[in-house]
């Protein structure tokens, strides 16, 4: 047959069978590099394939929904290079709509997708009694996966940004969410809170990134998005 099968790809899921966010990703980034003339199986082979291992391919829970880890990751990284809300489900045609409006070649995108990916999945083997490890373990009795698209910003970005400035970054991360943990805030905020916060650190230079995120927690002033003193804690410590 003449037809393109990355086109009958995306005609099957129209028609109701199920696929994969991701999977249609994979497929609209195959597909548009063949069109524009690149060889797309080197592409997958370079790029891709990884992602179709069985870690990646793992369901894993994010908030109320389970899904394959490949997902949860791809959703995450949209939001961290849009600084916007993508839903969590059905991401796709935000994914479409921020490729097609990126000047460069897909092999940009693609790539991005790889080396963010690499970050993305070392949170899951840094040693746990590292600073990074340990910032890493509490993040995670947190649960603090809102924030999972800045995590990962600055773990992509360590080389660069230096082990002084990603500690000091990580730490004002963490300080921020226990204590208003310990002092029983609201959470309700953070969505638009760390949205606005990814701005920031995409508008900034990678190695100011402790510069921007420090100044910015700490000079929220409404209640639902202080960041408490040391008075604070040790009121709500001396009350329990």
């Amino acid at each position: 047959t003449t037809d393109d099968a990355n086109v009958i790809f995306e005609t099957l899921n129209a028609r109701g069978t199920p696929l994969l966010d991701s999977d249609l990703i994979k497929n609209s980034i195959l597909h548009t590099a063949g069109q524009a003339g690149l060889n797309s199986d080197a592409l997958y082979k370079r790029y891709w394939r990884e992602f179709d291992q069985s870690w990646w391919r793992k369901e894993v829970r994010q908030c109320r929904l389970v899904r394959p880890r490949i997902d949860v990751y791809l959703n995450y990284w949209l939001t961290m290079r849009t600084a916007e809300e993508v839903q969590s489900t059905r991401f796709f045609p935000r994914f479409r709509k921020y490729a097609d409006n990126m000047p460069g070649p897909i092999t940009e995108i693609v790539a991005d997708i790889n080396q963010i990916g690499e970050a993305f999945h070392d949170l899951s083997t840094i040693d746990d009694w590292s600073p990074e490890g340990r910032f890493l373990y509490r993040w995670r009795v947190m649960d603090a996966g809102v924030t999972t698209p800045i995590i990962m910003w600055l773990f992509s970005n360590r080389s660069e940004l230096g082990q002084q400035k990603l500690h000091r970054a990580l730490g004002a991360m963490e300080s921020y969410l226990l204590r208003r943990m310990m002092c029983r805030m609201t959470t309700k905020d953070y969505n638009k809170l760390f949205l606005e916060l990814m701005v920031e650190l995409n508008n900034g230079g990678v190695g100011e990134a402790d510069e921007i995120i420090i100044p910015f927690l700490s000079g929220q002033t409404a209640d639902s998005r202080l960041w408490p003193t040391d008075a604070q804690i040790k009121q709500t410590v001396l009350s329990l």
